[in-house]
C-alpha cells in the first residue's frame, strides 16, 4: 500500500510539472508578430511630387494691396513728342506720365512714381507692311504659341475714334489677361494697332477702366511725323 501511494504521489507531481512547465510556456511565448510589426524593407524611396504649374491668381478688381487703381476721372493731359523710328511721334498722355525710350522703334509713358510693373502705355512704330486688320489675330497666334501663362483672350474688336482734326481713325484691339512669371500677378493688356503705331496699355485689372481712357486718348491724338 505504501509503494502504490508513493508511486500515486510522484506521477501527481510530474502531471503538475508538466502542467506548469506548459503554462508558463504559454506565457512566456512572445506574441506573433502582427501588421504593424511586419518586417519592412531595407530602404524605401518616396516618389516625388508632382509639379503643378501654380493656377491662382494672386491679384483681382477688388485686391487692396498696392496702389489705388487707375482713376480715369483723375487724369489730365498734356501734349508730348519724342524721336521715334527716326520720326516724331506726338501724343497726349495723362500730365504726370514720362516718356522712357526703350529702343529705336518703341518708347514707354509711365507715371514714374509709381512702380513701373503697376501700369505704363507703350508706343511702338510698325512695319508699313503691318495690315492691322490681321493684327490681332498674329498677336494672339504668338501669345499662344509662346506658352504664355493662364492667357485668357477677353476680346478682339475694331473701332474708330474721331481726331482732334475731326477724321476718323481706324483701329484694331486685342484685349487679354496673363499671369507674370515669378510673382504670378494678373495682368491685363489692351493692344491697339492704328495708323502704322502699335499701343499696348498694361496694368492690373483694377486699373482696366482708367488705361482704357488713357488708351483711347492715345489713339485719337497718336501720330507720327517725319522729322
Amino acid at each position: 500500500m505504501r509503494t502504490a501511494a508513493l508511486l500515486g504521489a510522484v506521477a501527481g507531481m510530474t502531471g503538475l510539472g508538466v502542467l506548469a512547465g506548459f503554462a508558463t510556456g504559454n506565457l512566456t511565448q512572445p506574441d506573433p508578430p502582427t501588421a504593424a510589426g511586419s518586417p519592412m524593407p531595407l530602404l524605401t524611396i518616396p516618389s516625388p511630387s508632382p509639379t503643378t504649374t501654380p493656377s491662382v491668381i494672386f491679384s483681382s478688381p477688388d485686391d487692396p494691396a498696392g496702389p489705388p487703381a487707375l482713376d480715369a476721372d483723375d487724369l489730365r493731359y498734356v501734349s508730348r513728342s519724342t524721336s521715334i523710328a527716326e520720326q516724331t511721334l506726338r501724343i497726349r498722355v495723362p500730365r504726370e506720365w514720362e516718356i522712357i525710350p526703350q529702343s529705336v522703334t518703341e518708347v514707354n509713358v509711365r507715371y514714374r512714381p509709381i512702380d513701373d510693373s503697376t501700369y505704363n502705355l507703350r508706343v511702338e512704330a510698325t512695319p508699313a507692311s503691318l495690315q492691322i486688320d490681321r493684327a490681332s489675330k498674329e498677336r494672339e497666334a504668338v501669345l499662344k504659341g509662346s506658352g504664355t501663362l493662364n492667357l485668357q483672350i477677353l476680346g478682339r474688336t475694331r473701332g474708330s475714334v474721331t481726331t482732334p482734326d475731326g477724321l476718323t481713325r481706324r483701329y484694331e484691339e486685342l484685349y487679354y489677361t496673363r499671369v507674370e512669371p515669378g510673382t504670378f500677378r494678373t495682368q491685363a493688356s489692351i493692344v491697339r494697332w492704328v495708323d502704322g503705331i502699335e499701343l499696348v496699355a498694361t496694368g492690373r485689372l483694377r486699373d482696366v477702366e482708367g488705361l482704357r481712357a488713357v488708351l483711347r486718348k492715345a489713339t485719337e491724338t497718336a501720330e507720327l511725323v517725319k522729322s
